[in-house]
């Protein structure tokens, strides 16, 4: 193996593992503009209403260990293939909820199958030299800010026309 072929090997699983996460990220905070006046609409009191937002969380904390192990396993692109699945199975559910039972599965699916940042970190560093790994790390926080960065205001911007077409 030459010196080389580490660098290239982590330049072509960066340019997946990027976009990626920066879509995930994206998709998870577009909820962020409507998420208080859910809360404020379906919830009753504050207990009920952190529960509820902390939910996806609590879930993803849960849920996370056994799939990074089952990265282990399976392989690292297996498992971030089977969470990105989950992850837009749970915002098809969301998409076409028609009762907060419903957007509250599909916040119990997404929670449970988001293993994404694991897996990528575990990635990071199979790729990279551990000279280089904080590189690759940094990639991991600059997609992820990206994504916070232009979810909610897509978010906004979609609260304001989905009643305009019908959603």
């Amino acid at each position: 193996m030459s010196v080389a072929e580490p660098s290239v090997a982590s330049r072509n699983v960066m340019w997946i593992l990027i976009p990626s996460l920066i879509i995930d990220m994206f998709a998870f905070t577009c909820i962020l503009p409507l998420f208080p006046s859910m809360l404020n609409y379906y919830a009753k009191n504050v207990v009920f209403s952190g529960l509820l937002g902390s939910l996806f969380s609590a879930l993803q904390f849960l849920a996370s260990p056994t799939l990074g192990a089952l990265s282990d396993v399976y392989g690292r692109r297996t498992m971030l293939l089977a969470s990105g699945i989950g992850t837009m199975i749970s915002y098809m559910i969301w998409l076409r909820a028609e009762t907060f039972t419903i957007f509250v599965l599909s916040r119990i699916v997404g929670g449970l199958s988001k293993a994404n940042i694991n897996v990528a970190t575990a990635i990071v560093s199979d790729v990279y030299k551990p000279e280089d790994n904080a590189k690759g790390m940094a990639l991991i926080g600059i997609s992820y800010s990206v994504g916070f960065l232009i979810g909610p205001m897509f978010g906004a911007y979609f609260s304001t026309i989905a009643p305009k077409v019908g959603l």
